[in-house]
């Protein structure tokens, strides 16, 4: 559709790639896939999945309600099956791209971008360059080897005594 193609325009242009359109090797062939990191986005158009199908329900003839019904159950179950399956999912509705653009692609770019640890060298790893860095590992050594320091003060110096 239109908003779908400008969506993967913005995300393009935001310097998102390797996403696939309407993969059929994702269960609910959703409308865009980053495989890789098991996202699942879901651009669905407000009337045929049954946003506020409630409300307009009984206006509506009866094939068009049996048609919406089953669209809702399958999203349902498509989206189940895939989280079981460890697939991160997001669904934006259309009334979200047409109302608020900015709004509904700032949560896509949300929901893609892991949230940026507050130290990453707790892990060992970050640097500079992608040349390590951090905390290096502590060294396996038997407690019964290992040799400890500890700082006693003398006065107003501090005096270091190693023992093993």
């Amino acid at each position: 559709t239109r908003i779908e193609l400008i969506v993967r325009k913005k995300l393009w242009d935001l310097g998102f790639r390797g996403y696939r359109i309407h993969s059929s090797e994702v269960l609910g062939s959703p409308d865009i896939t980053f495989s890789k990191k098991k996202v699942a986005i879901f651009l669905d158009g407000d009337f045929w999945h049954g946003y506020k199908y409630k409300v307009f329900k009984n206006r509506l003839p009866r094939l068009w309600r049996i048609k919406i019904e089953n669209n809702i159950r399958r999203d349902t179950k498509n989206r189940a099956k895939l989280r079981r399956k460890g697939w991160k999912i997001l669904r934006i509705w259309a009334h979200e791209l047409e109302g608020n653009f900015n709004k509904a692609v700032e949560k896509i770019i949300a929901f893609l971008k892991p949230p940026r640890k507050i130290f990453p060298f707790a892990q060992g790893r970050g640097g500079r360059r992608g040349r390590g860095g951090g905390i290096p590992p502590r060294p396996s050594v038997p407690p019964s080897v290992a040799r400890r320091s500890v700082l006693f003060k003398i006065g107003s110096d501090f005096v270091k005594q190693t023992h093993k």
